[in-house]
């Protein structure tokens, strides 16, 4: 399985011996959606390549089971924009507290 994005093969990073390489594969099933892959996985369509966050129940319930645990993939670098002002809203600095990990 693989993650399609405009209808375009995403290719798979992944870290190996601390190099970044990036792997296009073959897929017969494609979607654009992390969930979708998920569950296509725990009905047992393919692999899939996914994050952590995502799946770590389904790990621990045994519903899936990591493969290729030596390889990780490299961090992505994440973005948050808003509009230039002297006082942010709360739930808006609240967000990005989380998503840097500053909480």
């Amino acid at each position: 399985m693989s993650y399609a994005s405009g209808g375009r093969h995403q290719p798979r990073r992944l870290a190996i011996d601390g190099e970044t390489v990036s792997i296009r594969t073959r897929s017969r099933l494609s979607l654009d959606g992390g969930e979708a892959l998920r569950d296509a996985a725990i009905s047992a369509a393919g692999l899939a390549y996914l994050p952590t966050y995502l799946v770590k129940e389904d790990l621990a319930e045994g519903r899936l089971r990591r493969v290729l645990a030596d390889f990780i993939s490299p961090a992505v670098p994440i973005s948050a924009l808003y509009p230039r002002r002297r006082h942010l809203a709360p739930k808006v600095r609240r967000f990005i507290d989380l998503a840097t990990g500053s909480l």
